[in-house]
């Protein structure tokens, strides 16, 4: 949050990033002036911005900018810039994991039965992947 001259600003973003996902970030502006106000993803590594969203909002009005977060940062930056005054702020960033999916076709078994297994990879939003497991080994 900030204040230019007699408009007052919050920006709302979340600590962390993660990878591959669309975040909404939440602008308001208070006082008597629309504002343009634009974000910036920045990669201190590459030293470019990588992604950025822009937008012109009414004074008193709660609004969104969508911010897409690519994968492979390290240290990302966020730059507002809000009515032409930049400010900058560090945030967390989260990788995507591997996450499987493991059904069986009973929930419990007796000894020596044959259990019957589906493994699926999934990814964030826990749809499919794609991918297919080739070999599993039980020990």
């Amino acid at each position: 949050n900030g204040a230019i001259n007699d408009t007052h600003y919050l920006i709302v973003i979340p600590r962390v990033f993660r990878a591959g996902t669309t975040h909404n970030i939440g602008i308001n502006i208070f006082g008597r002036i629309p504002c343009d106000v634009g974000l910036r993803l920045f990669d201190p590594i590459n030293r470019g911005v990588i992604r950025q969203a822009w937008g012109h909002f009414q004074p008193n009005e709660a609004g969104m900018l969508e911010l897409q977060v690519p994968e492979g940062l390290y240290k990302p930056r966020v730059l507002a810039t809000v009515c032409g005054k930049t400010t900058e702020k560090t945030v967390g960033y989260e990788a995507l994991s591997k996450k499987i999916f493991i059904q069986t076709d009973k929930p419990i078994y007796k000894p020596g039965q044959k259990v019957l297994i589906r493994i699926i990879f999934v990814n964030s939003q826990l749809h499919a992947d794609g991918k297919k497991v080739s070999s599993v080994t039980v020990q």
